[in-house]
């Protein structure tokens, strides 16, 4: 693999041809940065899994520090990575108000040709107008893939300060009206279709399941490599934030309760330094909470495999029902028992599948039930059966075999 500046933009091109229709020239504008997140190695490896069918991929995101400069990577099978220059605050750079990082995407939708334009986060300017110079002045489809509820009910309602303020005020206007512009759009969640015209062309696509990096085992080894006890009763709570506190308190209280009366409980936390900190390890019950900071892959699912149980703390409000937050992915691939809320589309799958257990986001419920996985955990196995095919059915490589599809659909009706 090789870097270097992309300063010079080379012209690269293969197109559709008769005796391969199949192919693609595919140009993904991205917003989030190469800084370790869940959410860019998610896209990341879907775009590299649609080089290694063959098709060309162009993936473009702002580097995840301030320069003037783009950078460029080639992988060794013809996957190009471009990371925009932006000086623009990183919270700006990763929310698509970069103004240099949409002059570059639409430097590059400009100079390069390519069969379909895909976005995501894509009313937001930094991908909502070279979306636009790819639609009029390139005549190519567009598709933008939709992650979560921005707009009234959404995140708009918890921006704070007078920039969060303008931001939500922007995200009310332009995030419906926006979807109207792209020939497709794939809502990762069916409350997001919800809200739009039944006569719009969406799809529901679920998150991705990294199947790749997760590393698979058996959860007494895993204990033994770690020196923990088989007799804990280890949950797991993974990405934890303080932008997410409303969501995590009534668990925290219910944790801090428990571990009163239940000697063998332990919690394996990962997260922001100075929320868990503050939460966790500085509160009542921190000396039962594990947490090593920052983990490789490896040493990550080395712990999540020596879990019992994993939970995932969601709210029933607006913007919790049209997520799918990538760490149920997670959780789904090492097979044990989830416990979460009553929200969005969970509320169908853990009734349609044994996935683990649903209880109301209150302290009460969370002390009752995890006092009675505690006195009978025999039956967790049963609980979750149905995680590891869940898991399998969306790896992304089940997600890229729908992207494609997707893909062929619209450039097949864009050119009638």
């Amino acid at each position: 693999m090789k870097t270097r500046k992309a300063g010079r933009f080379k012209r690269v091109y293969v197109s559709m041809t008769q005796s391969d229709e199949s192919l693609m020239h595919i140009l993904w504008l991205g917003e989030m940065m190469p800084t370790g997140s869940c959410s860019y190695r998610i896209r990341h490896t879907e775009a590299k899994k649609l080089a290694e069918r063959g098709h060309i991929i162009t993936f473009v995101s702002p580097h995840h520090e301030r320069r003037w400069f783009p950078s460029e990577v080639i992988s060794a099978n013809g996957f190009r990575v471009l990371h925009s220059p932006g000086w623009a605050p990183a919270a700006f750079r990763r929310g698509g108000f970069s103004f240099l990082d949409m002059l570059y995407k639409v430097w590059v939708v400009l100079t390069l040709d390519f069969d379909i334009l895909h976005t995501t986060s894509g009313h937001r300017p930094a991908q909502l107008i070279p979306a636009l110079a790819a639609r009029i002045l390139k005549r190519r489809p567009i598709v933008d893939e939709w992650w979560e509820w921005y707009g009234r009910g959404g995140r708009a309602e918890l921006n704070r300060g007078i920039i969060g303020r303008m931001i939500g005020l922007y995200d009310r206007l332009f995030e419906l009206p926006a979807k109207a512009l792209y020939s497709r759009v794939i809502a990762i969640s069916s409350k997001l279709k919800d809200r739009l015209d039944k006569n719009q062309h969406v799809h529901v696509l679920h998150g991705g399941v990294e199947v790749d990096h997760l590393v698979p085992g058996d959860k007494k080894e895993a204990r033994r490599q770690l020196g923990l006890s088989d007799q804990f009763f280890l949950l797991g709570l993974i990405s934890v934030g303080r932008s997410e506190h409303s969501d995590l308190l009534p668990f925290l209280c219910a944790f801090r309760q428990l571990t009163e009366r239940q000697p063998s409980l332990r919690l394996f936390v990962t997260g922001e330094d100075n929320y868990v900190y503050d939460q966790f390890l500085n509160q009542k019950g921190g000396e039962r909470v594990i947490y090593k900071g920052w983990l490789d892959l490896e040493q990550y699912s080395l712990y999540l495999r020596a879990c019992d149980v994993f939970v995932l703390p969601l709210s029933n409000v607006p913007r919790n029902a049209g997520r799918w937050p990538h760490k149920i992915g997670d959780f789904l691939y090492f097979g044990r028992p989830i416990i979460t809320n009553p929200t969005g589309d969970f509320v169908e799958l853990f009734a349609d599948r044994r996935l683990g257990f649903l209880c109301e986001n209150e302290p009460d419920a969370y002390r009752e039930l995890l006092g009675r996985l505690l006195r009978d955990g025999d039956n967790l196995t049963l609980a979750c059966s149905g995680s590891r095919q869940m898991a399998l059915e969306l790896s992304s490589d089940k997600r890229v075999d729908s992207l494609l599809l997707i893909y062929r659909d619209v450039c097949t009706k864009y050119k009638k």
